[in-house]
């Protein structure tokens, strides 16, 4: 197949996902892809589309299992396959991937990728787990490429025979879309004035420490292990604060004891959700997430390009978003006790904080920085659109020159615009 653009269709379940995707999708359009991108409506889908210049389209999909709901989102995704008539489809997220991969397969989509960012088996209820397996399985099945974010998300899936490990790939070090480590997360744009206004807002003294967590506020997310750790903790160190970044999630609920305690204490600082955190990060001594699973932690893969030592679980994905003992510490998943300790260690080594902060910027330039996870997802949807006999689109443009980045993970020279924002 020769002389004809090739389209490539992105899907997810919900538009908020698509900050996981922001500048790569622009990054194929610049190699030649004709791109549209589906999701639940919403005004993030709008301003993706207009900031990345793809054209979107929006079709409900909800997260939860509900049969009715769901097969008509089936048919609304068919209608938008047959319109767009892609070549390629990366589907990612459990429901959008399901449904976007059995439509693709009716109407012969040639190239179905499916991206697993986590794997909910892993904390399922005994009675909803078959159905889930179920689901996973049916789209790994229908999928002509399995990818994963992580190493240890590559290994679960095996383990649970979804599939084998040896058609499962880890692009790059991991991670969907890799992080900005030199024009928004990096410590050296945060001034010194914009630190300070920062922690006059949360009225911080000099002397005050942060420990900082960035997430949905859930009981997933080891929140309620977390606030136990915090009783002894703030006991000990009364000059400690606890910085939270996030929502209240209603689909995964803390206990109403857990909330209040948080909600009442005086030290706990609830920011809620912000649109930029990377200059959060730099008023926080370390990060912390007690989590009982992820895919592979953005909040974690930021906090480390910030310098930021991080403290968190030996679940999955966990273990795969810092280096034990060298760019922070893991804690047995559910254990508030050596949760604590570890947090403790930090606070009382400034030293370490030092030296493991720096360790993991330099880990995230090496392994996760964003265009060389563009260019891996770029070069396996070549070999796969080879495979299947079809050529593939001429780029539009070259590649960006990244020349003027020192090995230190910083510009040669010093940016003359602030694209992140955060100095304003």
């Amino acid at each position: 197949m020769k002389n004809e653009e090739i389209r490539l269709l992105y899907i997810l379940t919900k538009p908020e996902t698509l900050r996981f995707l922001r500048g790569q999708v622009a990054y194929m359009k610049e190699r030649g892809f004709q791109i549209q991108v589906i999701t639940s409506p919403g005004q993030e889908l709008t301003e993706f589309g207009e900031s990345q210049g793809v054209s979107t389209a929006s079709v409900e999909m909800t997260r939860k299992i509900s049969p009715f709901r769901d097969l008509r989102s089936f048919f609304r995704v068919l209608s938008r396959i047959r319109e767009f008539k892609p070549h390629l489809i990366h589907a990612s997220t459990p429901k959008a991937a399901l449904l976007g991969t059995i439509a693709a397969r009716c109407v012969g989509v040639p190239i179905k990728v499916f991206l697993l960012r986590n794997l909910q088996l892993s904390t399922a209820s005994r009675l909803k787990r078959p159905l889930v397996w179920g689901s996973y399985k049916l789209t790994v099945a229908l999928a002509d490429q399995v990818l994963a974010v992580s190493p240890s998300l590559r290994e679960l899936t095996a383990k649970e025979r979804l599939c084998p490990i040896s058609q499962i790939k880890v692009l790059a070090g991991g991670s969907s879309n890799g992080v900005d480590a030199i024009l928004r997360f990096n410590p050296e744009l945060v001034s010194q004035e914009r630190r300070d206004r920062l922690r006059q807002q949360f009225g911080l003294s000099d002397a005050e420490q942060v420990v900082g967590f960035i997430g949905r506020i859930a009981t997933i997310k080891g929140v309620a292990e977390l606030v136990d750790a915090w009783r002894s903790i703030s006991t000990r160190h009364p000059s400690a604060r606890l910085l939270m970044l996030g929502r209240f999630d209603d689909n995964h609920p803390l206990d109403q004891r857990v909330k209040e305690s948080l909600q009442s204490d005086p030290r706990v600082l609830l920011a809620g959700q912000v649109p930029d955190p990377a200059p959060y990060y730099s008023i926080m001594d370390l990060v912390v997430l007690p989590s009982y699973r992820e895919g592979l932690p953005n909040a974690l893969l930021e906090a480390a390009a910030m310098e930021r030592p991080i403290v968190t679980t030996n679940a999955l994905g966990c273990v795969d978003a810092i280096e034990d003992g060298v760019t922070g510490k893991l804690v047995p998943l559910g254990n508030s006790a050596e949760l604590a300790s570890a947090i403790e260690c930090y606070l009382d080594n400034g030293s370490m904080r030092l030296r493991h902060g720096l360790a993991g910027r330099r880990r995230v330039l090496e392994r996760f920085q964003q265009q060389p996870v563009w260019e891996a997802n770029y070069q396996e949807f070549l070999r796969l659109l080879r495979s299947k006999g079809i050529e593939p689109p001429p780029p539009l443009s070259r590649t960006p020159d990244c020349s003027t980045v020192s090995a230190t993970g910083n510009r040669a020279e010093s940016p003359e615009s602030d694209p992140s924002g955060v100095l304003r």
